[in-house]
């Protein structure tokens, strides 16, 4: 695939060009992913029922060889095919994969991943965009409740998008559900505006102007019931909201941590190297010795997750609500510091984009300071060693 790929980029016309305008670049970036999908090279890491190949590590690697090219063409690509299809494949269920999957593989239908919002950043569990549940007539309301929570820095969005994967509160019977992300066009299919929705340019990006970024408003937009992407809740024409994950904040972790794939990612890894080493005919205890660094790594992801998922369920189980909030931004700093501090791997790898890079980082200060009021308590509470305090007593004044 990596090979591939290099021969394509050594195509003549496909070669980095800075003399472009704005929207020249953008239309030749469009016109390269829309290249690239015209073969399978774009739907490898999808499920074979759906067209795929089940080969996330190919299309991995392929995705990374982009990136001597125009980064703006693997930025755009990162977008369609693993941000958009992403949300599609890991949060919903069988119909949206059946009826989504292969458009969204082969160009036909650009989408994009709407999470971040102004005020909130990548701070999915705070962010204020609402989808409200409407009985009557089976739809969900997608509404943008002030200024400060409008959609920024969306790819695809200002020009190319049809629909996007949409983070919403959820609002059913007039109970807050927590963040899901529900399927919302945006745009006619010949690209006109839609009633509801205000969309801006975002413009001029520094080295990524054939990016196409943009700003979305929801002004009570209405989309039908299967909307919901459902793998993890669902909700009856009546009104029922059901999950097979019944505490908030484990299921709003196993989201996230499912669209980050990073352990399902490891694990098919660690899985290739063994198997390519005992199909060779090479002694098991030296394949087992050949793969420790994914071993090991596959060992710490999983901690990972364990550890996240007994401290949401400690979380919820507190009876103390004020300690309770205090917690659950521990919980919240947590998962972020561990995207932080393993953010190269995820950009590598096409689940992070530098822009949510940047802001995961100022998500992790936020907190940080958030919490610092707390710092003395929580440093007693956790059995903190003095040892592993290092200088940030001294910053504390401690």
């Amino acid at each position: 695939m990596r090979d591939e790929i290099r021969q394509w980029l050594a195509q003549e016309g496909n070669a980095p060009r800075d003399d472009l305008e704005l929207k020249e670049h953008r239309r030749q970036v469009l016109a390269w992913v829309t290249d690239l999908a015209a073969s399978p090279r774009t739907t490898m890491g999808y499920p074979v029922a759906y067209g795929g190949q089940d080969d996330l590590g190919g299309y991995i690697a392929g995705f990374e060889t982009l990136a001597f090219g125009d980064l703006s063409l693997l930025v755009k690509c990162g977008v369609q095919f693993g941000l958009w299809g992403g949300a599609i494949q890991n949060l919903g269920s069988d119909h949206h994969r059946e009826k989504y999957l292969h458009d969204i593989a082969t160009m036909k239908l650009p989408g994009c991943f709407a999470m971040t919002e102004r005020d909130h950043g990548s701070n999915v569990q705070a962010l204020r965009t609402t989808a409200t549940y409407d009985p009557e007539t089976q739809e969900f309301v997608v509404n943008t409740p002030d200024d400060g929570a409008h959609k920024e820095w969306i790819g695809n969005a200002a020009c190319d998008g049809i629909m996007a994967a949409v983070f919403c509160q959820l609002i059913v019977g007039d109970e807050e559900r927590g963040v899901h992300a529900l399927i919302v066009p945006i745009r006619s299919e010949d690209g006109g505006d839609l009633d509801g929705l205000r969309i801006q340019d975002t413009g001029a990006k520094l080295g990524l102007n054939g990016v196409d970024n943009g700003r979305l408003w929801f002004d009570n937009l209405r989309v039908p019931r299967e909307a919901l992407l459902d793998r993890f809740a669902s909700v009856s024409p009546e009104g029922g909201y059901t999950s097979p994950i019944e505490n908030p904040n484990k299921r709003f972790f196993t989201m996230l941590g499912t669209l980050i794939q990073g352990e399902e990612h490891v694990k098919q890894g660690a899985a290739a190297r063994m198997r390519a080493g005992m199909q060779r005919g090479d002694d098991p205890f030296d394949v087992l010795n050949d793969c420790q660094d994914h071993a090991v790594l596959l060992g710490t992801v999983y901690a990972s997750r364990v550890i996240l998922e007994a401290f949401a369920d400690a979380v919820e189980r507190c009876p103390d609500h004020e300690l309770q909030a205090v917690l659950a931004r521990v919980c919240d700093l947590y998962a972020l510091a561990e995207i932080e501090h393993d953010r190269g791997w995820f950009q590598e790898h096409g689940k992070l984009s530098s822009t949510r890079s940047k802001a995961v980082i100022k998500a992790v200060n936020a907190a940080c300071d958030e919490l610092a009021e707390h710092a003395t308590l929580l440093v007693e509470a956790f059995g903190v060693p003095e040892a592993s305090l290092g200088d940030a007593r001294h910053i504390q004044g401690a």
